[in-house]
């Protein structure tokens, strides 16, 4: 009988068993800190391989309630392990998935009984759609670390179609952009650079007037503040240019939305976007459809309507494919139809 190069036993806990009896065969694990353990016992005493396999076994059961338990620590590290390379918005969920199931262990080992009152205690406090995303990627981080005969077999993922915010229409944009530029002009700002150049709210809180390159007409998005592990260089249109003069002035280091309570530091995205929140909030808007996003998604939804090209819309989004941009496009409810209806042929 020929056993594989390597042999799981459905633990953390494997076996490195060469078909040439000649080499030395050896159970291994990984210890909190990520280190490969190797084991040998007396497994290279035996001279056949079932001989072999029987004192593997019960190796692998000495070490299997001890040194191989998979802690917080460890469940970590292999998600850190499982997105080496990934984009920084990959990293933070599986992180994020990860330390949801720490905080509810609490300490205690893993079984399959906790993991289904895990899935049941996140239907009560998360949205569907994140649910099956951190239970998807809880399951993959586990068969990583060999744990996956915990995952309960047949996990209920639950049926959700994420909702985005709605874009504003034209009516809507001409008022609220008087209401704003009245109240906080440095929020119109931030509402420009969704609309005009699609800039995420976390990335426009951290950009400085070096960033912006007025010979270019472009503004630069390191990829150390982006949503992906690449530099962006989204376009200035011509209409936004002018709201953007007065930086030519400022020293080149001074963030866009420099913090009012300390020097040498940016406003935080989640105090523009309370402030929007407000706003919306006294003119009678509904907090729960409007948001601050939604102004990116108006953005495309214009630029479409105006006889924009969804190429041109893909690099100014950032998309890695058109195929995105038009996902994206479909769940706003827009399409590239905009002539159908005017020059559909009568039967």
């Amino acid at each position: 009988m020929v056993l594989e190069k390597k042999f799981y036993f459905g633990s953390p806990i494997k076996l490195y068993a060469p078909a040439d009896l000649s080499k030395k065969w050896f159970i291994y694990f990984y210890s909190p800190t990520g280190k490969r353990i190797r084991k040998y016992g007396d497994i290279n005493t035996a001279s056949t391989y079932e001989s072999r396999l029987a004192i593997a076994i019960s190796l692998a059961e000495t070490f299997e309630n001890s040194e191989v338990k998979l802690d917080s620590h460890s469940l970590l590290l292999e998600a850190e392990k499982a997105t080496k390379g990934r984009s920084k918005s990959t990293r933070r969920v599986y992180r994020c998935a990860c330390q949801k199931l720490v905080t509810y262990l609490a300490g205690r080992d893993m079984t399959h009984d906790l993991l289904s009152t895990f899935s049941d205690h996140l239907k009560d406090t998360v949205h569907p759609t994140t649910r099956n995303t951190y239970l998807r990627v809880i399951k993959l981080v586990l068969n990583r670390a060999g744990r996956g005969e915990v995952v309960p077999k047949g996990w209920e993922f639950q049926k959700s179609t994420k909702t985005p915010a709605k874009y504003f229409q034209r009516h809507q944009i001409k008022f609220l952009k008087e209401v704003i530029l009245n109240k906080s002009p440095e929020l119109w700002l931030m509402v420009e650079l969704m609309y005009y150049c699609f800039i995420r709210p976390h990335e426009a809180v951290r950009l400085k007037v070096d960033d912006i390159l007025f010979d270019d007409r472009k503004i630069f998005i390191s990829k150390k503040i982006g949503k992906t592990n690449k530099d962006r260089y989204p376009v200035i249109p011509k209409p936004f240019l002018e709201s953007l003069e007065k930086f030519k002035t400022y020293h080149p280091n001074e963030y866009l939305f420099p913090s009012k309570h300390y020097n040498r530091t940016h406003q935080t995205k989640n105090s523009l976007r309370k402030r929007h929140r407000e706003i919306l909030e006294e003119i009678g808007f509904d907090v729960s459809r409007y948001k601050l996003y939604s102004w990116r998604h108006t953005g495309a939804v214009q630029f479409i309507k105006a006889g924009g090209k969804p190429k041109h819309l893909q690099l100014q989004m950032g998309h890695a494919t058109l195929e995105q941009t038009d996902q994206y496009l479909r769940q706003m409810g827009i399409q590239d139809l905009g002539e159908l209806s005017e020059i559909f042929p009568e039967l």
